[in-house]
């Protein structure tokens, strides 16, 4: 779902920087954004954050890598395990397009180099963190939503064909009688025995792939 982008939008924003001078930084270009309110919280730990995650309501997480008390990937991996659905931007002092790459792969909706940030590009970046995290989510949704409606289709379509596999036998059987009075039978009565018996079958050979298919997708 897009993001509101009124002029009186507030983004509840949770900063998880050691630095204090940076954390300044990034609270002023907030405070001078001129489309919608920032409310930013600043801790200095991870652990500290981690609390605040898995306690409170939060519109994005700024995260720096390099904390006293977890450094690199892990950081941002342990944070994604915490809040799953939140967006994450990195912020770190490497202009590295190697890390940032990495940083993308492992979960993290953008990356921003310190020194190279204006109020305009961490907005922006904001934003666009928080429409693309909700369209991930959403995404994610449908997903096991169908994953699950695959998988109620397939026990239904187990279940209808195993127990279909009984009156077939029965059938069968049944036609095996009628065969062994061939003799009482017209020419007719044999060939609709003959048909029968071959649709039978058939009928079988189709409940046998089709149960052989449903058990190799498990």
């Amino acid at each position: 779902m897009p993001i509101d982008c009124k002029v009186n939008k507030e983004f509840r924003i949770l900063l998880i920087e050691d630095n204090r001078g940076d954390a300044i930084l990034i609270d002023y270009m907030l405070r001078d954004a001129p489309r919608g309110r920032y409310h930013l919280h600043n801790v200095s730990t991870f652990q500290d954050g981690a609390m605040l995650l898995g306690t409170e309501h939060w519109d994005l997480l700024l995260l720096d890598l390099s904390l006293p008390d977890t450094y690199g990937l892990a950081t941002l991996e342990n944070a994604n395990n915490i809040a799953p659905e939140l967006p994450i931007i990195v912020l770190t002092g490497r202009d590295d397009d190697e890390l940032a790459l990495e940083v993308m792969k492992s979960g993290a909706q953008d990356y921003l180099v310190k020194g190279q940030i204006g109020t305009g590009t961490l907005t922006k970046a904001i934003r666009y963190a928080i429409e693309r995290k909700a369209l991930e989510v959403s995404l994610r949704a449908s997903n096991q939503q169908l994953t699950k409606t695959n998988k109620a289709l397939d026990n239904f379509v187990y279940l209808v064909s195993h127990d279909l596999k009984k009156p077939v036998a029965n059938i069968q059987g049944l036609l095996l009688m009628l065969k062994g009075e061939a003799a009482n039978l017209s020419d007719r009565g044999k060939k609709v025995i003959d048909k029968l018996e071959t649709s039978g079958v058939q009928l079988k050979t189709m409940i046998e792939e089709l149960l052989a298919d449903i058990r190799n997708r498990d």
